[in-house]
């Protein structure tokens, strides 16, 4: 049995892809300081007492955060099609998230003074329903082929 995801990958293949957008490294900044301070959260719950394991409990609640925050890092595909920027995503399940060219109504890019040096940037596209934001690599390059 064909299933939606499946009929949506299968027509992609058949869409040509003009540009594939990675995701840039400091976006896991956050996600790995979770885990760290969530790993003291371990040694809190394990050897504390009292007030030290409710507080261990807390922190392991930010370990928790940073490793789905990773995973949804790797798992998140940003592509140019044809027709359509693609956003596929998920942990255990996977989402695809079509956004037709023609129905943009905005691309926004935002760069500030770091960025611009080591070249990331937050892409924002939006239509009238959906807006997706992602901070990748190479923004313009990405700007560029979806305004032409």
């Amino acid at each position: 049995m064909n299933n939606l995801l499946n009929s949506s990958f299968q027509s992609e293949r058949h869409s040509k892809i003009l540009y594939t957008a990675k995701k840039h490294w400091i976006s896991l900044v956050i996600p790995i300081i979770y885990i760290l301070v969530g790993l003291v959260g371990i040694v809190f719950t394990s050897f504390g007492v009292g007030f030290l394991k409710l507080i261990g409990l807390g922190l392991l609640y930010l370990l928790y955060k940073g490793i789905v925050a990773i995973l949804k890092y790797i798992n998140t595909k940003i592509y140019l099609t044809e027709d359509h920027l693609t956003v596929t995503y998920g942990i255990l399940g996977k989402s695809v998230n079509d956004i037709p060219l023609n129905k943009l109504e905005a691309v926004i890019l935002t760069q500030n003074f770091l960025g611009r040096i080591l070249n990331f940037g937050t892409l924002t596209a939006s239509t009238g329903d959906v807006t997706q934001a992602y901070v990748i690599k190479n923004p313009m390059e990405l700007r560029s082929k979806i305004i032409k």
